[in-house]
């Protein structure tokens, strides 16, 4: 009985002296720069046409969805776009992607889209035609460069 009365007043003891305390965090911005540490996977290049095997986490990440968006800081950024490019290339050689839509009107998807489906017409003059006033920021070689590996990448896989 003496024993059950000892077993309490030593957790007791314990605890004042702060030996069975739970450590203390480390503040939040040490927290947030641990858990990248533990989760990021550096990316080797933003080359559209380069090794894709540094994306296989982000290929974890996608598992079966159907569904991937993406979008960037800037409109109009080289990297941003080379790197979309990129993630296109690999959702559509290794998840099996053939749909992708984006942030233009109406009418530019549909040239687009016939352009994409058939491979007819100047895909330049369609972008020079349709990429004017707000939607400017995409009348770049990034993204023209773009849009054709994706045609030839859905008719070859």
């Amino acid at each position: 009985m003496a024993r059950h009365r000892l077993v309490p007043m030593l957790v007791l003891l314990l605890l004042s002296m702060g030996a069975l305390a739970p450590a203390a965090l480390p503040p939040p911005e040490q927290r947030a720069l641990l858990a990248v540490e533990r989760s990021a996977h550096p990316l080797r290049t933003t080359d559209p046409y380069g090794d894709l095997d540094d994306l296989r986490p982000f290929g974890r990440i996608v598992g079966n969805a159907q569904v991937v968006g993406m979008g960037e800081a800037t409109h109009s950024s080289h990297e941003f776009f080379t790197m979309k490019h990129r993630v296109m290339r690999y959702l559509v050689e290794n998840k099996g992607f053939r749909t992708f839509a984006l942030e233009a009107s109406w009418s530019s998807g549909l040239r687009l889209d016939e352009y994409l489906l058939t491979g007819e017409g100047d895909l330049r003059k369609i972008m020079r035609e349709e990429f004017q006033g707000a939607y400017a920021w995409w009348n770049t070689e990034e993204y023209l460069v773009s849009r054709d590996p994706v045609y030839v990448s859905s008719r070859c896989y």
